[in-house]
Parts: structure tokens; sequence; C-alpha cells
């Protein structure tokens, strides 16, 4: 699945009972459904951690979110345009310890930078205030609070002027 096209991607993010979460991404149609173990690491940590550095001006940020087994690599590069970030998910089989070697590309897409921070931006400040209610954060995972404050304060400082 490729697209150039902004209006064709968007993306779920669910914090699951009982250690996992997930990213749902829509593409022209098609659904593509990941899940995490919190076993081996916060996976909305290192996603905003990437998306901080990606901000930053760094060209490139990957991450891995594991599955049991195997898991995902998730690599945001920069274009020739610092405005566009192509992003390509790949399938790996190699549990948490293990040098995960991508197997099968299982998506792609490249949209602005402005479009990958807020789609993702707001599906975590859903999560944030989801976890306020306590029937909601029973049995969920932490959420990185701090973290996202402060990913919070630079999003809405550049992109919601």
């Amino acid at each position: 699945m490729e697209t150039n096209s902004s209006e064709n991607v968007d993306l779920l993010l669910r914090i699951d009972p009982h250690g996992w979460s997930s990213c749902t991404f829509l593409q022209k149609g098609h659904i593509v459904t990941l899940s995490a173990s919190f076993l081996f690491g916060d996976p909305f940590e290192i996603l905003i951690t990437a998306l901080s550095q990606l901000d930053s001006g760094s060209p490139e940020a990957s991450f891995d979110w594991y599955d049991e087994p195997g898991g995902y690599r998730f690599t945001f590069r920069k274009l020739t345009s610092n405005e566009r970030i192509s992003l390509q998910i790949d399938r790996f089989d190699e549990s948490y310890g293990y040098n995960p070697q991508p197997r099968d590309r299982i998506l792609e897409a490249t949209l602005p930078l402005s479009y990958w921070i807020v789609l993702y931006y707001l599906q975590l400040k859903k999560l944030a205030c989801l976890l306020q209610d306590r029937t909601y954060a029973q049995n969920r995972q932490v959420f990185p609070f701090k973290l996202f404050r402060s990913f919070e304060a630079l999003v809405l400082h550049r992109y919601f002027r």
C-alpha cells in the first residue's frame, strides 16, 4: 500500500487491557492493525520519542513494536523536502532480544510532517483523556504522561497556532 495524499491515511491508537496496545492504519480502503506488547517497553513512549526527533530535525527515526512473537519496525524518513515524511512498517519474526530482520513491508505512506505529528498527537491525547477515567484505566498499562505533556506543549505551540 502506498499513497502520497494526506487525505488517504488515518490511524487509531488503542491501549487494550492486560499489557497490549494497537495501532490501526486506514489507507485507501485498506485496514492494517498492529499489536504491541508492553512486556518489552512502552510502545507509546518510543513513538513519542521518534516523533519528537523528527520534529527536531532528525532525518530519520525508527523503532520496533514487539508482538508475541515477532513485531514491527516503524521507520520514518524525511524526503528531499523536509516537509514530507515517508513511513515504512516492516514485519519481523524475531523475538525480543534478537536482532530483528525485516521480512515484509506491510505499510508505506508519505505525508507532510505536520500531518503525521497531528494524527498521532490527537490519538495520544484521546488515550491520555480516557486514562483519567478509573474504569477505563483499570487493567491498562501506564501511559507516559510526563513525556506526552512535553510533546503536547511542542505540538500545540508549533501546529495549533
